[in-house]
């Protein structure tokens, strides 16, 4: 793989397909030593006719490498065209969304195509308001029933409000339904008063 050309923030890369895999949404890191590399998100791929087995790949850069090692959002630096241009590794992901240094590790899942990779989050990130979005329900709910049950692994406490019965079937939950089993408003003040008697 090489830098064919550099346009702003895309990189055009020059790679020969019998050889070198890459796929749209692949991790390219770009770097040289000593001086400040890049880290791109392959966005699209072409085969332009008459080349043979080469391909060309348009990364959009995201991050800089700086000499320290460590990734900051993209400082405008541009590679030059000899620069050495790999995927970026299994561990390299870990560190570029913030999860290589993890103090109370709480394992939610593997990487996808790596299934030796354990990707935990933090606990201590839990402590204040978290949100969880998915464009399917399905998999919010998932993730969800993942995250409490290793919570309650470590002795965590957890209060699910839900709605639909979607965790009815969480081992070893105590499950209480408004108006059968609690008879307090739903409120604040309700479900702290919930959490005390039950959870403390």
């Amino acid at each position: 793989m090489f830098i064919e050309k550099t346009e702003q923030n895309l990189v055009k890369i020059n790679f020969r397909v019998r050889e070198e895999e890459i796929f749209p949404a692949d991790m390219l890191k770009i770097a040289s030593p000593g001086m400040n590399g890049v880290i791109a998100q392959v966005v699209s791929l072409e085969s332009p006719e008459n080349t043979g087995d080469k391909s060309l790949a348009t990364a959009k850069i995201l991050f800089t490498i700086l000499d320290t090692g460590k990734l900051t959002p993209w400082q405008g630096n541009i590679p030059s065209g000899d620069f050495k241009v790999s995927l970026v590794r299994p561990d390299e992901y870990l560190a570029i969304a913030n999860l290589d240094k993890v103090k109370t590790p709480v394992p939610v899942g593997r990487m996808a195509g790596f299934p030796d990779m354990v990707v935990s989050i933090d606990a201590s990130d839990l402590t204040a308001p978290s949100i969880i979005l998915s464009d399917r329900e399905n998999v919010k709910n998932n993730f969800l029933k993942l995250l409490a049950g290793e919570l309650a692994s470590q002795s965590a406490k957890i209060v699910i409000a839900d709605n639909n019965g979607d965790f009815l079937d969480l081992e070893n939950a105590l499950v209480l339904r408004a108006g059968k089993d609690v008879k307090l408003p739903l409120d604040i003040t309700g479900l702290e008063n919930l959490y005390n008697k039950t959870l403390n």
